[in-house]
């Protein structure tokens, strides 16, 4: 079964098409700013010459709340043209999971992502996904206060975490929609409702955006 994996919840515009757990087309660029104005068009990219997928997985957060908001509304305008479903996972399970396919000897892993404003998202995610699914918001230096010393950390915000101890990593930034491929399926399964962590932040409505036509 095809499917596609949108995720705007950081500074890269990340978009997959991945079968039977093989990674069949990808986009993946650093571009800040912008994810609205280059979304549909990166997806299209991957579409021509191929059928539309048969299902969608968005990263629904913790992010951006203005990329999250572009990946998922896209997400749901694709499902509904498509009539396909649509699911959403994190964007910590995403970064772990791209840790875990390239090093399979990895026990745990803290996926680290910068928050901004001095503070950074943080998940402990073991190697059979045991965890509790708990992403929670620190400062670099309270989140290096309470993780043991052999702490694995992976993600942008990881150099943050370090600053405040000699903590090991592994390569990646941010998320990465083809390593979906590595998520199990009971982390594919959520709602694609933006997870905010922030209880002031109020969410704007979502943007329409145009549904590209697969060639």
């Amino acid at each position: 079964m095809t499917l596609l994996v949108i995720e705007t919840g950081f500074a890269a515009l990340s978009v997959a098409l991945i079968d039977g757990g093989e990674v069949v087309a990808e986009h993946h660029e650093v571009v800040g700013r912008g994810h609205a104005e280059k979304l549909m068009p990166s997806i299209a990219g991957l579409l021509t010459g191929r059928a539309p997928p048969l299902a969608i997985l968005v990263d629904a957060g913790p992010g951006s709340y203005t990329g999250l908001r572009v990946g998922i509304a896209a997400a749901r305008a694709l499902g509904l043209a498509w009539q396909v479903d649509v699911t959403a996972t994190t964007s910590t399970a995403l970064l772990a999971a791209g840790a875990f396919g390239r090093n399979p000897a990895l026990t745990a892993v803290i996926a680290v992502l910068d928050a901004g404003r001095g503070q950074v998202y943080a998940e402990t995610i073991a190697a059979d996904w045991s965890s509790d699914d708990a992403v929670r918001v620190l400062a670099p230096a309270d989140l290096a206060a309470r993780l043991p010393r052999d702490a694995m950390l992976t993600g942008s915000g990881a150099v943050l975490v370090r600053a405040f101890g000699k903590f090991a990593a592994v390569a990646g930034d941010y998320p990465r929609a083809a390593d979906a491929r590595w998520l199990p399926a009971a982390r594919r399964q959520a709602d694609p409702t933006p997870r905010y962590l922030d209880p002031t932040a109020v969410p704007a409505p979502q943007p329409e955006l145009p549904v590209p036509t697969p060639a």
